[in-house]
């Protein structure tokens, strides 16, 4: 997740990579994961994203931003270049050859689910334009809970 503000991101901010961002927490058993991370990326808000992986076949995202004013804030899926996609109302469905992955969004907030232009790299200087699903709002206590299945064949 990122605010208005991360766009004024500069290294030179930073003493150290370190310093912009970490894990706080991770747990693992034989068929769960779940590592959360922080941001600081803007000096003014709490970013936060936890992930936790459930079997093969389940994850789910929590974004989080808390901050003392509104501000924009984004959620972004870089696609790969094959991938085909469906935009429901609070849905994506990703298709590829042999398998399918639904995005589903529960967010506290009003928000749009867009498409951008991007870009996707298999390897050096070897970029090729892509879509990225954005998610997109503003407020000051936003949290976006994507749960993601996959599905094969």
């Amino acid at each position: 997740m990122f605010t208005d503000d991360c766009a004024s991101f500069r290294f030179k901010n930073y003493e150290s990579p370190k310093d912009i961002s970490k894990i706080v927490s991770y747990q693992q058993r034989a068929d769960f994961l779940s590592a959360k991370g922080v941001s600081n990326l803007d000096f003014e808000s709490e970013i936060s994203r936890e992930i936790v992986w459930m079997g093969a076949k389940d994850f789910f995202l929590f974004d989080r931003v808390s901050s003392s004013k509104r501000k924009g804030w984004r959620v972004q899926f870089l696609l790969h270049p094959d991938i085909i996609f469906e935009i429901g109302d609070d849905s994506v469905k990703l298709l590829g050859d042999s398998h399918e992955v639904s995005l589903n969004f529960i967010v506290n907030e009003h928000y749009s689910i867009s498409v951008e232009p991007g870009y996707y790299s298999e390897s050096f200087m070897g970029a090729k334009e892509t879509k990225i699903i954005v998610l997109s709002g503003v407020g000051s206590q936003v949290d976006v809970k994507t749960y993601i299945r996959v599905k094969h064949d």
